[in-house]
């Protein structure tokens, strides 16, 4: 019962102050945005014309080019219910106003104006067609260029892997973000919601938090307090554990409304998003932990928001960095076990890893080129005993990861992640609540009122 008096305390303080309101707002406008999603198949025409129309685009300013333009003619789909399920034959027409304006766009190699050009645009525009094959049509002319383009079949196994256009706002298309809805579900649920979205929810939470314990430590309140049958320490312990409440309900109606706004529009449904709830609380844990430290110590909200922001950009600083280190080390001894080894050439569009490329050249160099490597076992022991603030990061990336996405994409997230184990993520955490905790409990026991 003490317990349920403090926690309704609690919420009368942050609803007093309207910032209870002005978050559940912002909670039902994510939300409400989220269901404003939809996913629609993608068509391959609708596809490939997507970078046509830019370069009809470029056209209308370039006055030797004025009049020509790319579009895909004679769509013929065997299935159009089941794209997924179908073969595709159309016409890639190129329109000129003459010859040379045609012979213009052949020597820009930029512009699909022959058989390989046409077919690497299309197998760009639309990545899951089968055999693609394109050839040049007898009904060309010299002001016209057509190629019959045939496919067999795709390489999605059902809906999910097909391309999707989603539409924002109810009404807006967002051509640039086709992909399979897999991916566009996992961005979305990864990126808007558990990246943007929860940045938020903690940040605003640290902001209504850190209020609780300065507010009980006024002259009076907290005499008032003990004045029931309960010590000082559990009186602290209460008021975290309402902290965490109150973001544990923030939390789970923003997560939870997310999440059947996602699968209703979208049709899937990624279990695993919810174990973002408590993965967000205890990234909230760690760092309401800190506020309640620096409350206890200052009684000054704002001294209790500086500081816990201040810990939480180092926490997650110290996370990238040691992450940097274990990579450049991992590379350093690969490279001393086989020296000889040349390195992989990065296929197209992969990110080159400049970090690693210095290591092959001088494994002493500084860390991105400013931290030195004297530093790096200071940071791998302030990692030991930190919170893994950015850790926990990775995990829910990871979490979310497994619940939607194919195993080969899963994998790619993995090998960007470098994560520790649940008992290392959550047990240095946990072990650094109870720390902090206790030293707080320890101050409020031996200050006076």
């Amino acid at each position: 019962m003490q317990f349920l008096a403090f926690l309704k305390d609690s919420f009368r303080e942050a609803r007093n102050g309207w910032v209870l309101q002005a978050m559940l707002v912002l909670a039902c406008l994510l939300v409400l945005f989220v269901a404003s999603i939809s996913y629609t198949p993608a068509t391959v025409q609708s596809s490939v014309s997507s970078p046509l129309d830019f370069m009809n685009l470029t056209f209308r300013n370039n006055p030797s080019l004025v009049g020509a333009n790319f579009v895909v003619e004679n769509y013929k789909p065997s299935n159009a219910k089941e794209p997924w399920n179908s073969d595709y034959d159309f016409d890639f027409v190129v329109n000129t106003t003459s010859p040379d304006q045609l012979k213009q766009l052949d020597s820009n190699r930029a512009f699909p104006v022959s058989r390989t050009r046409v077919e690497r645009i299309v197998n760009q525009a639309v990545g899951v067609l089968n055999n693609v094959k394109v050839e040049k049509s007898e009904i060309s002319t010299p002001n016209q260029l057509r190629f019959r383009v045939t496919s067999q079949g795709t390489k999605a196994k059902d809906i999910t892997e097909w391309p999707h256009l989603p539409r924002v706002l109810f009404a807006f298309d967002a051509p640039i973000l086709i992909s399979p809805l897999r991916t566009i579900v996992y961005q979305v649920e990864n990126q808007l919601i558990c990246g943007a979205g929860a940045w938020v929810i903690l940040f605003i939470s640290v902001v209504i938090t850190s209020m609780f314990i300065p507010n009980m430590l006024q002259k009076g309140t907290v005499d008032l307090a003990i004045s029931k049958p309960i010590t000082r320490p559990t009186l602290l312990i209460y008021k975290y554990i309402g902290g965490l409440t109150f973001t544990l309900l923030l939390t789970t109606f923003t997560i939870g409304g997310a999440y059947l706004a996602i699968g209703l529009r979208s049709g899937m449904w990624n279990h695993m998003f919810l174990l973002s709830i408590p993965l967000i609380v205890m990234y909230f844990a760690i760092l309401y932990a800190v506020s309640t430290l620096i409350a206890v110590f200052t009684r000054s909200a704002i001294v209790a928001i500086l500081g816990t922001l201040l810990a939480w950009g180092l926490f997650y600083g110290i996370g990238v960095v040691n992450n940097r280190i274990v990579a450049r080390e991992v590379a350093a001894a690969a490279l001393k076990e086989n020296p000889s080894k040349p390195m992989e050439v990065p296929k197209p569009g992969d990110d080159i890893d400049l970090d690693e490329v210095i290591t092959r050249i001088d494994p002493d160099a500084p860390l991105w080129g400013f931290i030195p490597k004297s530093t790096f076992g200071i940071v791998k022991t302030v990692q030991f005993v930190a919170p893994r603030t950015y850790q926990l990061d990775e995990r829910l990336q990871l979490v979310i990861a497994e619940g939607i996405l194919p195993e080969e994409d899963k994998k790619l997230v993995k090998m960007e992640t470098k994560v520790g184990s649940w008992v290392e993520v959550l047990g240095i955490s946990f072990g650094f609540i109870a720390c902090v905790m206790g030293l707080a409990c320890w101050r409020f026991a031996s200050r006076d009122s």
